[in-house]
């Protein structure tokens, strides 16, 4: 903002927003097994994106811990279908297909951990993860994301998050766009005097 002409004291930076969580309870997850979600799409949101850095690192999870069960939420390509299909475990891997909002929001809720698949190379932190923050989801992160040792987070050893032999990564709950709103227009209303 300041090389493009902006006032270094006027310069600030909103956190990303999130919806607040659904309302509805889904209670439709065993309590005897530990579920993991992936919300979204793979190669569809990105062309580097692969299903099978995650459906890899389940097998050989469920290989080690046999009451784990992955959940995919959102549209999948045919040939990430069959992927899934072709999956050692695939007898614990459910195709939600794409739920409305406030459905896959439940499930977050319910679930034990939300995957976030990081293509190669990917600079920018996933929305996803404030999305999950936002239903007290704790994260697994899968691939090798630059920006996490960047913010400080502790690179865990997704086999591990998985299996529960490692804590997963928790984020703080972020803000609502009404409370964004609200900052927005205090710190426009500071800038502007």
């Amino acid at each position: 903002m300041i090389r493009l002409g902006g006032r270094a004291e006027r310069a600030f930076i909103l956190p990303q927003a999130a919806d607040p969580p659904a309302f509805s309870e889904g209670k439709t997850l065993s309590k005897d097994s530990r579920h993991v979600v992936h919300v979204g799409s793979f190669t569809l949101s990105d062309p580097n994106r692969r299903i099978e850095s995650l459906l890899e690192l389940f097998d050989a999870a469920a290989a080690r811990r046999n009451d784990l069960q992955l959940h995919l939420i959102g549209r999948l390509t045919i040939q990430e279908q069959l992927a899934a299909n072709r999956a050692l475990a695939r007898s614990a891997i459910f195709d939600h297909g794409v739920l409305d909002a406030e459905a896959a929001r439940a499930l977050q809720r319910e679930a034990d951990l939300g995957a976030v698949v990081c293509a190669p190379g990917t600079h920018a932190v996933p929305g996803k993860l404030y999305e999950y923050a936002a239903a007290g989801l704790p994260v697994v992160l899968v691939g090798a994301p630059q920006w996490a040792e960047a913010l400080g987070w502790d690179n865990r050893d997704p086999l591990a998050v998985l299996t529960g032999q490692s804590p997963p990564l928790r984020l703080a709950a972020p803000p609502t766009a009404e409370q964004l709103g609200v900052e927005l227009l205090k710190r426009m209303s500071y800038s502007a005097a």
